[in-house]
């Protein structure tokens, strides 16, 4: 347990082993270096109430998660400031991480890229055992540059068992139709994405590609995609459609989705994209019930 208010400036990573618990205590561990500020080794760790802060060094990473880490909770942190990524993970044997009601955002004159990354595709190996049972639940990210949440998981270094549950995100700035998504998955299988609520999304709300499969999109709320995108160019900046794609929903060689209950309104181009792509087509898409507010220049397109 830290004492509690303080702030402790350090200039190399806060590593936490498990077992363990780390209660923040609603102190903060700060640092003007290029690192990551907590690195999490082992299983069965806790880490809850705890500030991690960059204050100059956007090169600069919250919290990271090492290989095999297992059975983690974060609870109730907050990453603040000048970030390359709040939370990352995604390595070889990584399963149950659970994140629930942790804050990320810049604050006075910081700069979040990625809240959080989920990235296995960095590394090859990691296709043998890629992470599995992770939970996002109530958790706020503001102002990313990048994606809000990130899962970078395309065949075959493939993530499974996912939900991201009543969370709050924006992504407003991203300059390119690569990134700037709130929520953005390649390649996952069996998600969950329920009651979240997105807005001043640049790109996209919800991106789903690389053969997302077995995925609910239920009871979300999306308020306003910025745009406007590239014309052209799908969201993924591969093929050509002929149309812009700032959308609430954007699906792009996904199979077996289901799209229900959501509310859609303010976007740029369209409500729900369903978009061609020489990689692969959509298949198994079903859409009922949505609600879709002002929208904007296409309403449900459906490429060949």
């Amino acid at each position: 347990v830290l004492p509690p208010g303080r702030k402790f400036l350090v200039t190399s990573s806060i590593i936490v082993t498990g077992p363990k618990t780390l209660d923040g205590n609603g102190s903060a561990i700060v640092t003007d270096e290029q690192i990551n500020v907590v690195t999490i080794h082992g299983s069965d760790v806790k880490i809850r109430g705890l500030t991690a802060e960059s204050r100059t060094n956007v090169r600069a990473q919250g919290i990271m998660l090492a290989d095999d880490a297992a059975n983690i909770e974060l609870r109730d942190n907050r990453v603040i400031g000048k970030f390359r990524v709040g939370i990352l993970f995604g390595g070889p044997g990584e399963h149950d991480i659970t994140l629930v009601g942790n804050t990320i955002a810049p604050g006075p004159d910081g700069r979040i890229g990625y809240g959080v990354l989920v990235n296995p595709a960095r590394l090859a190996r990691n296709s043998s055992n890629p992470p599995r049972n992770i939970v996002f639940r109530k958790n706020t990210i503001s102002e990313a540059w990048g994606d809000a949440i990130e899962i970078n998981s395309p065949p075959p270094a493939i993530v499974s068992g996912l939900i991201i549950d009543s969370n709050t995100l924006s992504a407003p700035y991203h300059p390119s139709g690569t990134a700037g998504f709130c929520i953005g998955i390649a390649g996952a299988i069996n998600i969950r994405i329920t009651g979240n609520k997105l807005s001043n999304c640049k790109w996209q709300g919800i991106h789903l590609e690389h053969s997302a499969s077995n995925v609910l999109v239920a009871d979300n709320v999306i308020d306003k995609t910025i745009g406007p995108a590239p014309l052209g160019l799908n969201a993924a900046g591969v093929g050509i459609t002929g149309r812009r794609h700032s959308s609430g929903i954007l699906l792009l060689n996904t199979n077996h989705v289901k799209i229900y209950n959501n509310q859609i309104r303010n976007t740029y181009n369209a409500e729900i994209d369903l978009v061609w792509n020489p990689i692969g087509a959509n298949t198994y898409i079903t859409i009922a019930g949505n609600t879709i507010v002002n929208p904007g220049d296409y309403g449900v397109p459906v490429d060949r």
